[in-house]
């Protein structure tokens, strides 16, 4: 008799098929309770090592020994005649197919009745501002666009990590960031944008209060859950107007093909929308364009991105796009956000001239880069307009102007790019389209609070102090710490010592050296002579590696050391029209840094702002 023929008579294959079918099941459900009872990862790890360490020696014993009506004996001791393998070999088929139909039952439950409720969740409420900004008007639109708006709108909820490891999280937001930016291109349907909708993130309120907030009637949520090469998503899409599920699936699927997934969901999403509520939308034009085909590089992209976006960890963020684009130098989107990356670490850390200048050459060439590979990349046209400001002939800004106003209208969207419209035309001096552009950042983005911040700023320059200070509020509310210190001066101005004194505290906590007593007789008697102040406030100015934004020159103007003042070309400099600062704008200094910043050149050309004149070769601004 065969070897083979031998290993069947003895029921060691049917064993041996029998024992896998077993663990797979028993795998299956011990993932399921480990996801119910919140068990750590190692559980299943043991419980997996235990199971095929268990397989060689179930395949042994079924070799070596034998179910006996008498019990189990040796092999080698029972009599040919006496064996009943074929009676137990029956057996083993039946329960071997009993196990199959159990795995079947619980792959089922698992995709169809477990899997849509991952994501469901009860988040708490963020505090939220106005998403109408103070000082803009609204228009209230009418019932019908109303209506037409809220059932055309959708917000889409950061995905939650269901994967083992932490770690992975860039890799949901990356595929909730990916539906968006897809859903956004569809005509007629209103999208939240991504800083709204990830505001919610670990958070705690009903979907339909998100919805509400958010000013959307649909919400999709889901769950990403990575493991090695594979990935399953699962996603729902709610109606909250009427509380119901429009849509549910999950997809199980071999990472190479996850630009597919997202453009089965997205079109998946869009005819739900299209069928369930009558809207008139056209899933078939929505597409995924895979602009890379290496997961890998892909994968980088996303950790890198997800380090820009939360201006965390910048230089690790440029090691890992470097390598995606070294992985597929045609990824344009990666490019275009390494050139961001590299744009963004001088105002983000304390480095040399010469640094300065080589992250600026090295983002200018990341950005061309991406545009030759993809034109329509409107983060590289934002990217390349704010680098015109490091032009050795001085900040080209009729250029800049154009460029990110170019990404405007590639993407209108974009809001990074009318907010960096807002901070040029502050820093021209032209404050209403300052505001505008601001307000228009708040308008695509709500939760946006970069361009609050500001924009509570540009108000204050525009002489309307309290709803400058109401949206400041909103901003505190928020959690955002902003890194410059012009309300701390206001008050102090307004005569708001203990105000003032409370807001500044947090100087000291981290600086216990400040010279704080300098500053605020400064901003409290600009009119008096503070001399004596200097050694001490540029003793700090010089020991100090890194301090907050725009402190360095708040400490010289309040003493009236205008001339100690540089221009920083690595952050907005509009603290020249700031108010208080008029003794400043009345001094020579004023036209120092004017000139640094390459003012006159755009104002020669396309007029001067409000409240300015010349007079000879002086520009004389209130």
């Amino acid at each position: 008799m065969s070897f083979f023929n031998e290993l069947k008579r003895r029921n060691v294959v049917r064993v041996a098929i029998a024992y896998t079918v077993a663990s797979w099941l028993l795998v299956q459900v011990g993932d399921i309770a480990r996801e119910s009872f919140e068990a750590p990862a190692w559980v299943m790890k043991m419980l997996i090592t235990a199971l095929i360490v268990g397989f060689p020696i179930v395949v042994f014993f079924s070799w070596a020994f034998e179910i006996t009506p008498e019990g189990i004996k040796r092999e080698k001791d029972i009599n040919r005649s006496d064996s009943i393998v074929a009676e137990t070999g029956a057996r083993l088929n039946y329960i071997t197919i009993a196990l199959l139909v159990c795995a079947i039952v619980v792959v089922g439950a698992d995709r169809y009745l477990l899997a849509p409720a991952e994501p469901a969740r009860q988040v708490a409420t963020p505090t939220q501002p106005s998403a109408n900004p103070v000082g803009v008007a609204a228009t209230a639109p009418s019932p019908e666009a109303t209506n037409t708006s809220d059932r055309n709108s959708i917000a889409v909820l950061p995905f939650i990590n269901m994967s083992d490891d932490p770690s992975q999280e860039y890799f949901s937001d990356g595929i909730s960031e990916e539906l968006l930016n897809l859903l956004v291109k569809v005509d007629g349907l209103n999208v939240a944008s991504r800083t709204s909708s990830f505001a919610f993130k670990g958070s705690t309120a009903s979907i339909p209060d998100i919805a509400r907030q958010l000013k959307v009637t649909n919400v999709l949520e889901g769950s990403v859950r990575k493991a090695g090469n594979r990935v399953r998503i699962t996603a729902q899409l709610i109606d909250t107007a009427n509380d119901r599920h429009l849509w549910s699936e999950t997809y199980d699927r071999e990472l190479i093909d996850i630009f597919a997934i997202q453009d089965e969901i997205s079109s998946a999403i869009v005819a739900a929308l299209a069928s369930e509520l009558g809207l008139d939308l056209d899933a078939d034009k929505v597409s995924v364009e895979a602009d890379t085909q290496n997961m890998d590089a892909y994968e980088l992209f996303l950790k890198g991105r997800a380090l820009v976006i939360a201006r965390q960890d910048l230089a690790e963020a440029v090691d890992l796009l470097e390598r995606a684009t070294e992985l597929d130098p045609q990824f344009a989107r990666a490019w275009s956000m390494l050139g961001m990356a590299y744009y963004l670490i001088p105002s983000w850390n304390t480095l040399t001239e010469a640094e300065d200048a080589d992250f600026n050459l090295r983002a200018e060439k990341a950005v061309n880069r991406a545009l030759e590979l993809d034109e329509r990349q409107s983060l590289a046209w934002a990217v390349k307009g704010m680098l015109t400001q490091y032009a050795p002939e001085g900040a080209d800004w009729e250029t800049q102007l154009a460029l990110t106003g170019k990404a405007t209208e590639m993407d209108p969207s974009n809001a990074t790019a009318w907010l960096w419209n807002g901070l040029r035309y502050t820093e021209l001096g032209f404050h209403e389209q300052a505001r505008q552009q601001l307000v228009r950042c708040l308008e695509v983005d709500p939760a946006y609070q970069n361009c609050r911040r500001h924009l509570s700023r540009v108000l204050l320059i525009l002489g309307r102090p309290d709803e400058a200070v109401e949206l400041y509020v909103q901003i505190a509310r928020s959690g955002l710490i902003a890194a410059d210190t012009v309300f701390v001066e206001f008050v102090f101005r307004e005569g708001n010592l203990l105000a003032g004194l409370f807001s500044a505290n947090y100087l000291r906590t981290r600086y216990p050296d400040f010279p704080m007593e300098e500053w605020v007789n400064g901003l409290e008697h600009p009119e008096q002579d503070h001399t004596v102040s200097l050694p001490r406030v540029m003793d700090w100015i010089e020991s100090t590696p890194n301090p907050p934004i725009g402190m360095k020159e708040s400490l010289l103007l309040a003493i009236g050391a205008y001339d100690r003042i540089k221009l920083d070309k690595s952050y907005v400099n509009n603290w020249i029209w700031l108010p208080g600062n008029e003794r400043f704008r009345a001094s020579p200094h004023f036209q120092r840094i004017i000139r640094d910043m390459n003012l006159p050149a755009y104002w020669d050309k396309y007029g001067l702002p409000p409240g300015c004149e010349k007079t000879g070769e002086e520009y004389i601004c209130e």
